[in-house]
């Protein structure tokens, strides 16, 4: 199932470090989602109908817990240091056996430490 999740203002991604980003992965009732066996691709877009990634990180599984249920894109200072702080679109997608799906997208909200209000 697909859900939109948008990482918005109050997420605080910002250029230039190290940001986890976190998704709990659940099926329709909202129930954890075991991913066992799965390749996840968490990707950024500059806008809505651009066909190319400009930030591509392989997500890991678990975050560090005894779950299997959550999704984690750890972004580091590299990955965002030539992207203008902005709007995104992102998704987040699964391939295992037989499947191919976006389990997440959004908008992607990445700041500067200069836009401050």
């Amino acid at each position: 199932m697909s859900k939109r999740q948008d990482i918005d203002d109050a997420d605080n991604w910002f250029k230039t470090e190290n940001k986890d980003l976190i998704w709990d992965i659940v099926d329709a009732d909202e129930d954890p989602l075991p991913m066992t066996g799965w390749t996840l691709t968490f990707k950024v877009y500059a806008h809505q109908a651009a066909s190319v990634a400009i930030l591509t990180v392989v997500p890991t599984i678990g975050n560090g817990l005894a779950t299997d249920d959550r999704a984690s894109v750890a972004t580091t200072p590299s990955d965002t240091a030539a992207l203008p702080a902005g709007l995104y679109v992102y998704e987040l997608s699964r391939t295992d056996s037989g499947n191919a799906q976006v389990i997440a997208y959004g908008t992607a909200t990445l700041k500067s430490v200069r836009n401050v209000a």
